[in-house]
């Protein structure tokens, strides 16, 4: 679809808002410097850029982004996290659960082509993550 290779993995990380510093910061953290940024050209965006070796901004006027064949996995991508969570996610508090519901969207997708080992890689962690409280569980949530 799209003429476009499909993608592999997938990163969600839930961010309190795209300003500069806020993006910025999310790049230095979860993108390799060798990374190809490709962006619609919010000014926010130019912060996070500046953190990778290539950074192409993709701005059409009058067309809007979401009609760019180079966004169009990105926006399939969010169509589909959108749906399923409004699918599954009914009572989403949006503040105390988004790192949860999209570390699970972001686990499932990026072992979809990898099928069988889903369930046994699950159970291993189970069976090998200790106990712990729901503190210790916030403590891990990088963006809320």
């Amino acid at each position: 679809e799209g003429g476009l290779p499909h993608p592999v993995y997938v990163r969600f990380d839930p961010l309190p808002d795209f300003c500069q510093t806020t993006l910025a910061r999310w790049a230095e953290q979860a993108l390799d410097v060798d990374t190809l940024m490709v962006s619609d050209g919010l000014v926010g965006f130019l912060a996070a850029g500046a953190q990778v070796t290539h950074h192409q901004r993709v701005v059409v006027h009058p067309r809007k982004s979401s009609e760019l064949d180079c966004f169009h996995w990105i926006n399939t991508l969010l169509g589909n996290l959108k749906n399923s969570i409004r699918g599954t996610c009914h009572g989403f508090k949006v503040r105390k659960y988004a790192v949860r519901y999209l570390a699970e969207a972001q686990y499932r997708f990026n072992r979809r082509f990898d099928l069988p080992s889903l369930v046994p890689r699950l159970l291993f962690a189970c069976v090998h993550t200790p106990p712990c409280t729901e503190k210790q569980l916030k403590a891990a949530e990088l963006w809320t």
